[in-house]
């Protein structure tokens, strides 16, 4: 640890010479080792440790333990009391106990609260195969069937186990609804199949306006020059190309309710699915085009994208049942937690969670979910093979190794009800994030950790300390 502290010292002194990314690789490695502070002498250390165990103390003392039953999650229904959104998260998308304590809220949520749909990090044109089976269209046994619908990396997200148990729960539920309620099936609030999007709206347009189903076809062979429409942009043509015009002229055409189109309503579920397939090929293009170049605004234009979907989506519902409606998300902690809590904000990206605090002032509850041990599903690199990995302990003074201090092994805290907020969440500290990608051995260089005030950036926080990889369907 001395020599962490030592090196540190040199970077900092010699900052003029040292490349950037050296600097804040080990700036990182030195704030996780020795718990933000670069002092590392006996009585620093100590000073630490006692700072420690008072956390852990607090945290034990406020914490909610996770055991199974049914009255568990009693305090945070009431912390979410008539909120119109739940934002329920996760630190690695490949973490079964996630999928099963989300699910549980989930369930609680529709099933005593009232809540309409349930929105997810995934593709909206995917997801809306879900619907037959969750309204009793066809045989629950097809469920496997409809969950291989999410063909594109990374399908084992949503066709696995733990999900398709949820939506037969959700199903089950479908089917002994009041009579005058709507049935609550899943959505999805990505931007990236772009192609089946395209087919759903030019489907749309054809049979009620064939003319602009001809320009729409004209203005979407753009994206199929340019790759986008499939991700496959071709490297050498991209730059040339900038279909954003083209989509943008069939989204307008579609969003003004198209000469001879009835019921261009908020009401009216065909078309506000064109309307949203149309803003996923005109906005996924343009995240296309930027992660083409490169650009760090294509992490922002995706979850401006999601966010948005869900301001459609309580129109829509609202509209539909004539009184307020409810959503729960289920995204990364990196999406539902607020940017401004993190490092991530300080360098100008902006989240869902952010965007909807804003947007919907008190009526936003954001839930994060953290891990410190066990093992995870991921790949290696974007469209690699899905593999199971143990995760590598958590750095020293990091959320999750301050938090399993506590000694708890599954618990969740209300984070706002923790005034003063102990040292843990109201400090800057690391916090690892997990994505579909998992380099092990480059966790702070890969960026698998960034820094966040775990206080400001969710309303409440559910720790498991011990997990286990997802399981995909079998035949995936």
């Amino acid at each position: 640890m001395a020599s962490w502290t030592r090196i540190a010292k040199v970077v900092r002194a010699r900052r003029a010479w040292v490349p950037a990314v050296v600097c804040s690789i080990v700036a990182a490695i030195a704030a996780a080792v020795t718990g933000g502070s670069i002092a590392a002498s006996p009585a620093a250390e100590s000073a630490a440790n006692r700072s420690s165990r008072s956390i852990a103390k607090s945290i034990r003392a406020a914490a909610h333990r996770i055991e199974g039953a049914d009255a568990d999650y009693d305090t945070l229904l009431r912390r979410i009391g008539d909120a119109r959104i739940v934002l329920l998260g996760e630190d690695t998308h490949g973490t079964r106990e996630f999928y099963i304590e989300r699910a549980r809220i989930t369930q609680r949520l529709i099933d005593q609260h009232g809540f309409s749909a349930v929105v997810i990090e995934g593709d909206w044109s995917e997801a809306a195969g879900l619907r037959a089976i969750l309204t009793g269209n066809v045989a629950a046994s097809d469920i496997d069937h409809s969950l291989r619908a999410f063909r594109r990396f990374p399908g084992w997200m949503w066709a696995n186990t733990d999900f398709r148990d949820f939506l037969l729960w959700l199903r089950s539920w479908n089917a002994r609804r009041p009579p005058d309620a709507e049935p609550v099936v899943v959505h999805g609030m990505d931007l990236y199949d772009i192609q089946g999007s395209i087919e759903v709206v030019l489907r749309f347009l054809e049979p009620v306006n064939p003319d602009a189903a001809v320009r729409a076809r004209a203005d979407y062979a753009c994206l199929e020059t340019s790759g986008a429409a499939t991700g496959t942009a071709v490297g050498a043509r991209w730059p040339d190309i900038d279909c954003s015009p083209s989509a943008q002229q069939v989204l307008t055409t579609v969003a003004s309710g198209v000469d001879g189109v009835a019921g261009s309503a908020p009401d009216n579920g065909v078309y506000i699915d064109a309307l949203q397939n149309a803003r996923i090929a005109a906005n996924g293009e343009a995240y296309a085009r930027a992660m083409h170049h490169g650009s760090e605004h294509a992490w922002d234009l995706r979850d401006r994208h999601m966010a948005s979907t869900i301001d459609l989506l309580l129109a829509h519902l609202d509209a539909v049942s004539g009184h307020r409606s409810r959503v729960v998300v289920w995204a990364h902690n990196a999406h539902v937690g607020d940017a401004a809590a993190t490092s991530r904000g300080e360098a100008g990206f902006i989240t869902i969670g952010q965007l909807l605090r804003e947007r919907y002032p008190g009526d936003t509850v954001s839930v994060g979910f953290i891990t410190a041990t066990g093992d995870v599903r991921a790949a290696h690199v974007w469209g690699g093979a899905d593999r199971v990995m143990r995760l590598t302990p958590p750095l020293r003074h990091t959320h999750a190794a301050l938090l399993r201090q506590a000694g708890v092994r599954r618990f969740y805290l209300v984070l706002d009800a923790m005034r003063p907020l102990p040292a843990l969440l109201e400090r800057p500290r690391l916090q690892r994030g997990i994505g579909v990608r998992y380099v092990k051995k480059l966790e702070i260089e890969g960026g698998h950790y960034y820094r966040a005030r775990l206080g400001r950036q969710f309303d409440a926080l559910v720790f498991i300390d011990r997990t286990h990889a997802l399981r995909p369907l079998r035949g995936r």
